[in-house]
């Protein structure tokens, strides 16, 4: 190879390509399965957060300030409510990574932003019930006056309309990501599939039954185990 054909190679390689007598750095792929991981990790922490029901403040306040106030309430709500959303934040983020190159990418996209979104937006409703809750728990049972009147101030149209948003971005979200998942390719048109009617089904137990929502979380995360066994090897 001439000079001048050694400079032309130079200039025109690829920019992310190794050079001669280098070896290519596999990291960030490597990195974006594993945060696709997740997203089944997410869904069973999901589940486990909501396999019991606090009581209905309106009915029955002293019951209702007995739960708020115990440790697996406290526990269940900084790590399992508000870790899990964060850590599916980062796996759906990786999956937008891997679907953005794939079939039905358009809804990949918007459904993921979706979601994220509706992970930011549901975060103030979830520090109030952590942060909030336990106090007000307290001062019941404290015998201070008047806290029935504070925590329905904090549980007022505000914040019922916070907590719709979400619960709207987030059943949007799920459904069209899972409608992206179904479009990438047909080996994910089960998982994807069900992905999105276990979202559904979440927000439908969250009225109906305890039961159904934490099984539909549980089946979120089989769907999402099985997208994050698959997605990484049909793009490689």
């Amino acid at each position: 190879m001439s000079t001048r054909d050694s400079v032309d190679h130079r200039i025109t390689r690829h920019p992310g390509a190794p050079a001669q007598g280098e070896t290519a750095v596999d990291t960030p792929p490597r990195l974006l399965r594993a945060t696709v991981w997740l997203l089944p990790l997410y869904g069973v922490m999901l589940g486990l957060s909501t396999l019991t029901q606090q009581p209905d403040f309106r009915e029955d306040f002293p019951a209702y300030a007995r739960y708020i106030t115990t440790d697996s309430f406290l526990a269940s709500h900084l790590y399992l409510t508000i870790g899990g959303a964060a850590l599916g934040s980062i796996g759906v983020a990786g999956l937008m990574a891997f679907l953005v190159r794939m079939r039905g990418r358009n809804a990949s996209l918007l459904g993921g932003a979706f979601t994220l979104a509706a992970n930011v937006t549901s975060a103030s409703v979830f520090g109030a019930a952590t942060f909030a809750q336990p106090a007000i728990g307290r001062a019941y049972l404290g015998g201070v006056e008047e806290v029935e009147s504070i925590n329905a101030d904090v549980y007022g149209s505000t914040l019922d309309a916070v907590a719709g948003t979400g619960i709207l971005l987030f059943l949007l979200g799920g459904i069209l990501l899972g409608v992206g998942v179904m479009r990438s390719h047909r080996t994910l048109r089960g998982p994807g599939l069900l992905y999105a009617a276990a979202f559904a089904g979440f927000l439908a137990g969250g009225v109906l039954s305890t039961p159904i929502q934490a099984g539909s979380a549980f089946l979120m995360a089989l769907a999402t185990a099985a997208v994050a066994y698959k997605v990484p090897r049909l793009d490689s």
